[in-house]
């Protein structure tokens, strides 16, 4: 069985979110995702924001959080 976590991104202005290249919904953003090591892409083409966020997900909840 895999264990999962959950990761939670949000930020302001919205982002489009991306997980290992995979494009997903935008922000605000609550996932499940495998325990282990992931990549974040958050990009707001309007604002010219592109930012890579390695993180770790484990049985603790991850925040992302750019809404300042």
């Amino acid at each position: 069985e895999k264990r999962t976590g959950h990761l939670t991104v949000q930020a302001f202005p919205v982002m489009t979110v991306y997980i290992d290249k995979t494009k997903l919904p935008d922000t605000p953003l609550p996932l499940a995702l495998p325990v282990g090591k992931h990549v974040v892409r958050l990009v707001n083409a309007e604002r010219s924001k592109d930012e890579t966020v390695p993180i770790t997900i484990s049985e603790k909840p991850v925040l992302i959080d750019r809404t300042k």
